[in-house]
């Protein structure tokens, strides 16, 4: 008998090790997974949570991000590894398509005022690359990445607003820099 308690009493131990390196595995590809996404929000909502805040900060946030893509501020239009301002010399936003991706990667003093780039997305090609918001070390002010669709990225989908969501998490890779907010858009032409 005494054999079989002993043999119990190792195979209950091994048992406790095993699902504590299980547990204990699981816990920090977890926490890693925590640390390195971003959220990723439609502009609508973000918009309209900001807005309804008691934090009158907030709100002046929330008013200056609707105003950062619905009315004219200075521009710098990145296409075809050409830099082109529109509306003065200091761009506030950056627009760009995936293809000038790499160029947003670079230091420009260009990029030091911005505090919005603006990614067009156009083909279901584009929904695969992936940005990587720690790459973006030239833009110092940026507080917004907005995603920009042409078309619906989930139109097989009954659940739009949260397919959306994880289409757009994961084409962003890193954290950026902190207060970064990760937006997103879904404008589809008539």
């Amino acid at each position: 008998m005494k054999k079989s308690t002993i043999a119990e009493k190792i195979r209950t131990n091994l048992l406790i090790l095993f699902n504590y390196k299980l547990i204990m595995s699981l816990w920090f590809v977890l926490i890693a997974g925590v640390l390195s996404s971003q959220t990723v929000t439609q502009l609508n909502q973000q918009i309209s949570t900001m807005l309804s805040s008691s934090d009158p900060a907030v709100v002046a946030e929330g008013q200056h991000l609707q105003s950062l893509v619905s009315d004219l501020h200075p521009t710098l239009i990145i296409q075809n590894g050409e830099f082109i301002q529109y509306g003065g010399d200091f761009s506030v936003k950056t627009e760009c398509g995936l293809a000038s991706l790499n160029d947003l990667y670079q230091q420009d003093e260009a990029f030091a005022p911005v505090v919005m780039i603006q990614i067009k997305i156009q083909s279901e090609e584009d929904l695969q690359t992936m940005v990587n918001l720690n790459a973006l070390t030239g833009f110092p002010q940026l507080k917004y990445l907005f995603f920009l669709c042409d078309f619906d990225p989930c139109s097989q989908s009954s659940q739009n607003q949260s397919c959306e969501q994880e289409i757009f998490a994961a084409m962003v890779q890193g954290t950026g820099t902190e207060g970064l907010k990760v937006i997103y858009k879904v404008s589809v032409p008539m």
